[in-house]
């Protein structure tokens, strides 16, 4: 072992002994901090990282108004049929209908369509509606954009 190997070997353990020197002087307050604190720190660092990873997602995800042009030419597909009768009345694509369910539940929106299930789809401001007929207790018009 050369001159400089021995003295970096000294050195070394010198200053690890005087790390657990210090390490021994705390008191138990000193430690409980620090691992209170060293938690905190990791929590923040975890919080950061996934908020980082959302962004990501959000951005690798697209534009929501292409979402909502894909959703709603998945509801002309599954409801393709344009005119329905419901009570005596007659309801065609684009009408502006105002929908009360069995357990008085309230929607108001444009009709898109029926299928052979016996469903009928609504898109209101904020959500599409998919209903069966027979859980209908009225189906009103609004305004008549045909």
């Amino acid at each position: 072992m050369g001159k400089g190997a021995l003295w970096a070997f000294i050195s070394t353990e010198v200053i690890a002994l005087g790390i657990i020197k210090s390490i021994m002087s705390l008191s138990i307050e000193d430690v409980i901090l620090c691992m209170a604190l060293a938690s905190f720190i990791t929590y923040f660092i975890e919080v950061g990282l996934r908020v980082r990873a959302l962004k990501r997602e959000m951005k690798l995800s697209g534009s929501p108004t292409k979402d909502v042009a894909q959703v709603m030419k998945r509801c002309y597909t599954l409801f393709p049929i344009e005119k329905i009768v419901f009570k005596g009345q007659t309801y065609q694509r684009g009408m502006l209908v105002r929908l009360t369910t069995m357990s008085n539940n309230n929607f108001e929106g444009e009709f898109i369509g029926g299928n052979i299930m016996n469903m009928i789809c609504i898109k209101t401001g904020k959500q599409i509606i998919a209903h069966e007929v027979q859980n209908i207790k009225s189906l009103t018009i609004i305004k008549n954009n045909v």
